[in-house]
């Protein structure tokens, strides 16, 4: 049997990267991938020296290059297996990363009191005329629910993209290495 047919299934189509395929799309997001874990990586190891939490960033930057370099690959050795290490492991960074932003959201909209003063007391230096209103309060509440939906639209966009070239991979195999089927005449 061939594998065009299965090509040309719209589902193995993405529909917000200019009509092409989930493949492709995938590869192109790996590439974008790698790039910022480079970028990101040096980033955190210029500024080594002034922070001690950026050992933290530069593992995750190592890592997630790593899983963007083993997509790349996959494609190349066409094993839709090297898809699982970053399906794996972004799929438990998103729940966790959604759980974060309900709760992040939910002390933000709650907004206790105590917090409030507390927050204006750490803003405020000596001489500085920074005061804490509910207009400021409400612009970046308004502003962090805006920018959490788009982080989280986009990483569950990009985590469909690529699951979606796994499992057209997965059956781009399975169809290569099918049997035969055998008819009764």
């Amino acid at each position: 049997m061939d594998s065009s047919i299965i090509y040309n299934d719209p589902k193995y189509q993405c529909g917000y990267c200019f009509k092409m395929h989930v493949e492709r799309g995938a590869f192109v997001l790996a590439i974008i991938g790698v790039i910022a874990s480079i970028i990101s990586f040096l980033l955190f190891c210029t500024l080594l020296f002034t922070r001690l939490q950026n050992f933290y960033m530069i593992a995750v930057s190592i890592i997630a290059m790593i899983m963007y370099l083993s997509i790349i690959y996959a494609q190349k050795r066409r094993e839709p297996w090297l898809f699982l290490p970053y399906l794996y492991y972004w799929s438990i960074c998103l729940i966790l990363g959604l759980l974060l932003r309900t709760l992040q959201i939910s002390m933000m909209i709650v907004l206790p009191i105590s917090w409030s003063k507390n927050s204006r007391r750490s803003c405020v230096t000596p001489g500085s005329t920074f005061t804490y209103t509910l207009y400021n309060s409400t612009f970046f509440l308004v502003y962090f629910i805006i920018r959490n939906f788009i982080t989280i639209f986009l990483s569950v966009w990009i985590f469909s993209v690529i699951y979606r070239a796994y499992k057209y991979m997965k059956d781009e195999q399975s169809i290569r290495v099918a049997p035969p089927t055998l008819h009764k005449i």
